[in-house]
């Protein structure tokens, strides 16, 4: 089921990518302190509106949380089917992971807003999309595989690790 739904984020993202901008659109009112207006059905957000800085951010299929959420999906679609894991271990660290990567992206979001807010589309947008976005992005990637794998692998209530299935003795 995991591997099913990364499949289908990964189609049918530009749901996600609305759901995305509508959240980011206050968020980046917040971070900008001017007026935003957003469009779902296309994932963009302006802010400035009004004024003759007015900028828009959309959300592409490249820029989207769901590329990464995805793959964590995968893996513990993986898990679940390969791994001797309890199983609401594993959708408890997706669960937590995908919030995680989620905020990142939110976050990565804001501050391309705020550069570009701040020092104009050449010289705000550049560099925040391609290098400081990037590097929000990967540590949010670190922190969320460490805190699935924590929930996941975390020992159980006599501090051992929890098996799958529970059988009887030999």
């Amino acid at each position: 089921m995991l591997i099913v739904s990364a499949l289908l984020l990964l189609v049918f993202n530009n749901r996600f990518r609305s759901l995305e901008a509508i959240v980011a659109g206050p968020l980046i009112g917040l971070g900008t302190g001017s007026k935003v207006e957003v469009e779902p059905s296309v994932a963009l957000i302006f802010f400035d509106v009004h004024t003759w800085r007015m900028e828009g951010l959309r959300i592409t299929a490249e820029c989207t949380a769901a590329v990464v959420i995805a793959p964590f999906l995968l893996m513990a679609g993986g898990i679940i089917t390969f791994g001797k894991f309890r199983i609401s271990r594993v959708l408890a660290g997706v669960a937590v992971a995908a919030a995680i990567l989620f905020g990142v992206n939110q976050l990565r979001l804001v501050v391309i807003a705020f550069a570009t807010h701040e020092w104009g589309l050449l010289r705000g947008y550049g560099w925040s999309h391609l290098l400081v976005g990037s590097l929000i992005t990967s540590f949010g990637a670190i922190v969320a595989i460490a805190v699935f794998f924590v929930i996941v692998s975390r020992p159980g209530r006599r501090g051992r690790i929890e098996p799958a299935v529970e059988g009887g003795s030999a």
